[in-house]
């Protein structure tokens, strides 16, 4: 009886089992000899894409089959899902010239480095602005930044502090390009296991699991809004639209124009893993090469192979999970306007790419090099939301969006600042408070709290100015006051963070920790139901490491190890023990400054 393969509704109704299935699949087929990796996507029949959905096995060339062993063989089925062999794609990064000018500055149009020149081996000057984007947490009117690759951005030793123009070398400068863009494969998501170090070579002889890889290919400059020779308040025309995307822009149509809206983002989409948006679901961009056109996802997971425009020689890196895209014929446009079967051409990277829905979803970076063959047509993008955090920006949406990284988001990726947790001025009713004979009850719940005693008030205000004046205090102080509105948002609001906060006794720790600064207890305990606070301090870490923004992640790189070791240590009781702990640690760090032949020789 012939095995019974699963039909895409069937993976549909089951994805992570079709994922496990192609964790195993990687894991069986990766050793076979020209095996480049293993992903997943729609199965390729010639030059077209079906609507069946396939583990994909990548490899370096495809070989008669009389001419393998049958281990070396790939069978048409694995574990009940259909496979597909398909030859590892090399892309090219997109960029060339075009002359049209849009006196309004928006996404689709082209941008060009000021003093980037062509390569003779790759052409990556001139790109497409992708977006106008916003920094998070950040309301201010210049606020204002334009997306698109690093590879566009940083052509030929450009980056920080270079000006980025529109459309050509010799027109007026737009703004200045940041620091931040990259062009490598992260781990992603955040905090999980990566295989190997990062960024990563290729290595096609070597296959890996690099399935929390992605590749991103982003930069942003600032967009000038008040700047002129000798003028202020010269305000440019810009809109948060894609020209076309949706309808013909008018010419001279201004920011508010109600053509814009219709050409609005109207939010943004995570694909990153999810199985269902591979099954040929519509996508969309505006390049300043080939303007509009239309394709169809056919993988979410795709590696290919790029030349590095970063690194003397322009080596071939591997790059890993971008969306792959084909292109879409219409009757009116059954191809684009170079006459291929491509999604998007030379100067179309840094587009916007967008579902039916108008959500972004992902970044074009690659596509099909000169003189692809009709089976090799793939346009691929980075994940879209990879690349805003990242960058730590947001995408400013239509009214009602609510995705991770669109303008309105109230996870922290948005515009708006995360709102302050209510205020604990006094303590709870319902919290703990110490008895006298060192035992702890729970306060009933109609009792109000305990008045502060002055004395024990003033010593704890004593001490918090001690611990602030401490070479430690001091930058922790600054941080805390800089993260405390995110870090409420998250335990209130986001769900794995709130699970690893009530699990680890996090209320409870609370309670404690306010009851001491009141002053209404000794010490804080160091365990509360089993839970150590070494325990706590570790797993909220971790979680705060994945899901808070850019600047908490960067607060807990550069203090977490401090902070565990100052909350940790044999004996801290209570603030007293930690301002003498650092008081000590500080004095022993003296001392050795003091004594180092270094000192000595510099004195």
């Amino acid at each position: 009886m012939a095995e019974h393969v699963k039909t895409t509704e069937e993976i549909l109704a089951d994805p992570e089992a079709f994922k496990a299935a192609v964790e195993r699949a990687r894991v069986a087929f990766q050793h076979i000899d020209g095996v480049v990796t293993v992903g997943h996507g729609v199965k390729q029949i010639d030059a077209n894409f079906g609507n069946g959905m396939a583990i994909i096995v990548f490899v370096k060339e495809k070989k008669p089959v009389a001419s393998l062993s049958a281990a070396e063989r790939i069978p048409p089925v694995f574990e009940g899902y259909s496979t597909d062999v398909r030859v590892m794609p090399i892309a090219t990064l997109l960029a060339c010239d075009n002359s049209t000018r849009y006196g309004t500055i928006q996404g689709g149009i082209q941008i060009i480095v000021d003093g980037a020149t062509t390569s003779t081996t790759i052409t990556f000057a001139e790109g497409t602005l992708g977006a106008i984007v916003r920094r998070r947490n950040d309301a201010g009117r210049e606020n204002v930044y334009m997306l698109s690759c690093a590879h566009v951005m940083y052509a030929m030793n450009r980056g920080r502090g270079d000006t980025l123009r529109h459309p050509g070398p010799t027109d007026v400068g737009l703004g200045e390009i940041q620091d931040g863009g990259s062009f490598r494969n992260v781990v992603w998501p955040p905090g999980t296991a990566a295989p190997n170090p990062l960024p990563v070579p290729a290595d096609p002889g070597h296959p890996a699991n690099h399935s929390h890889e992605t590749f991103i290919d982003c930069a942003i400059a600032s967009l000038h809004l008040d700047s002129c020779c000798g003028c202020t308040k010269d305000s440019t025309d810009f809109t948060e639209a894609i020209i076309d995307i949706n309808s013909v822009t008018p010419p001279g149509a201004g920011r508010n124009d109600p053509v814009h809206n219709a050409n609005r983002i109207k939010d943004v989409r995570d694909v990153f893993g999810v199985i269902a948006f591979q099954a040929n679901t519509p996508v969309k961009k505006v390049g300043r090469t080939t303007g509009r056109t239309n394709g169809i996802c056919v993988g979410i997971a795709r590696g290919f192979f790029i030349a590095d425009p970063f690194t003397t020689g322009n080596p071939q890196i591997h790059v890993y999970n971008c969306i792959e895209i084909a292109y879409t014929p219409t009757p009116t446009q059954p191809t684009n306007c170079k006459g291929r079967l491509s999604f998007a051409e030379p100067g179309d990277s840094g587009s916007l790419v967008l579902d039916a829905n108008d959500r972004a979803v992902g970044i074009v970076t690659s596509g099909p090099p000169p003189g692809a063959l009709p089976n090799q047509m793939s346009t691929f993008a980075c994940h879209i939301v990879p690349v805003l955090d990242h960058l730590g920006i947001c995408i400013p949406c239509a009214a009602g969006a609510t995705g991770h990284g669109s303008s309105l988001a109230t996870d922290g990726s948005g515009l708006a600042p995360i709102p302050l947790p209510p205020a604990q001025s006094t303590l709870q009713a319902g919290q703990i408070v110490f008895t006298a004979d060192g035992g702890a009850r729970a306060q009933p719940t109609a009792m109000a709290p305990a008045p502060m005693d002055e004395a024990q008030g003033q010593r704890m205000h004593s001490l918090l100015e001690e611990f602030r004046g401490t070479r430690l205090g001091r930058p922790l102080g600054v941080v805390i006051d800089d993260v405390r509105r995110e870090l409420g948002y998250l335990v209130r609001n986001v769900r794995p963070v709130k699970v690893v906060w009530g699990r680890h006794q996090g209320p409870a720790w609370l309670t404690h920790f306010l009851n001491h600064i009141a002053g209404h207890s000794p010490a804080i305990p160091r365990e509360i139901k089993g839970i150590t606070r070494r325990a706590l301090l570790t797993q909220m870490r971790a979680v705060l490491g994945i899901y808070g923004s850019n600047r908490l992640k960067h607060a807990l790189d550069e203090h977490g190890d401090a902070v565990l070791e100052m909350l940790t240590f044999d004996g801290s009781g209570g603030l007293a023990d930690i301002v003498a702990w650092i008081r000590e640690r500080e004095s022993v760090e003296d001392r050795a400054r003091t004594e180092s032949p270094a000192a000595e020789e510099i004195s």
